[in-house]
């Protein structure tokens, strides 16, 4: 960090306004097993404070916004507590309990990514219960890609969900985004397979577009707005043009995404 730690320049981004105060102070972290460092709840704080931020221009979020997290030393430690809370269940890295309203994970390799993935699921159903998976792995992904700077919270490609889409792109077999939305829990879930992630490389392609502009980040306010007041089984996206425009600029956008961009 060019000589500065990890902490002071997240304290010199809350001092300069560059992450709210505001934002920031609603946020009550509790490290249940005390093994995050002091930098990384630092950095954890800080990308929640964006997106306390961004969700609470359309939805009442849970102020204080109360944020339990269980990290586990080993995958043995984290599998024996899924089993014991709940049985027959396998997920992978770490996960959000909406009913515990708790977050889950181990120490593995890029349990960071996880923890800002999974924080992001916390805090969008703080304010809507029931969002399309889609958005809500969308938005997860593009902030689990948060990195803290001097100058501001940044978000940065996943190259390989980027190879993909021009690969899908090229070849004529990118997947159409209506039936995308169109798709129920179980089927965003069935099409979760390695090596082709299909739901989350294409969750986080649209998601990466829509957070990189304006008109963007509107639409997808619009869309949680729509929700929220509408029809809460909505699955598109409320987008300038409608989807033939969404599904033009996303093709667009794929050809070219930027390396990273402010949050």
């Amino acid at each position: 960090m060019r000589g500065l730690s990890r902490y002071l320049i997240i304290s010199l981004l809350l001092w300069a306004g560059l992450v709210s105060h505001v934002a920031a102070n609603r946020i009550y972290i509790k490290d249940i097993n005390g093994l995050l460092s002091k930098e990384e709840l630092a950095t954890l704080r800080a990308v929640m404070a964006r997106e306390v931020e961004f969700h609470s221009q359309v939805l009442n979020l849970y102020d204080p916004l109360f944020v339990p997290i269980k990290v586990f030393r080993t995958r043995e430690e984290y599998q024996r507590y899924v089993e014991r809370d709940t049985p027959g269940w396998r997920p992978s890295g770490g996960f959000y309990s909406p009913v515990r309203r708790e977050v889950v994970l181990y120490k593995h390799r890029e349990y960071m990514q996880t923890l800002l993935h999974e924080a992001q699921h916390l805090v969008f159903a703080a304010g809507l219960t029931r969002p399309p998976t889609w958005l809500n792995e969308a938005l997860s992904e593009v902030f689990e890609m948060a990195d803290v700077r001097e100058n501001g919270v940044f978000t940065q490609i996943k190259q390989k969900r980027q190879a993909q889409l021009q690969s899908w792109l090229e070849s004529g077999d990118m997947p159409k985004l209506a039936s995308f939305f169109a798709l129920s829990y179980e089927g965003w879930e069935s099409l979760v397979m390695e090596p082709e992630p299909v739901s989350y490389t294409l969750s986080w392609g649209v998601g990466y577009f829509l957070m990189s502009s304006a008109q963007g980040r509107k639409s997808i306010h619009d869309t949680i707005r729509y929700i929220r007041d509408t029809d809460w089984r909505y699955q598109g996206v409320i987008y300038p043009g409608g989807l033939v425009a969404l599904e033009r600029d996303f093709h667009r956008f794929v050809l070219d995404m930027p390396a990273e961009y402010e949050l």
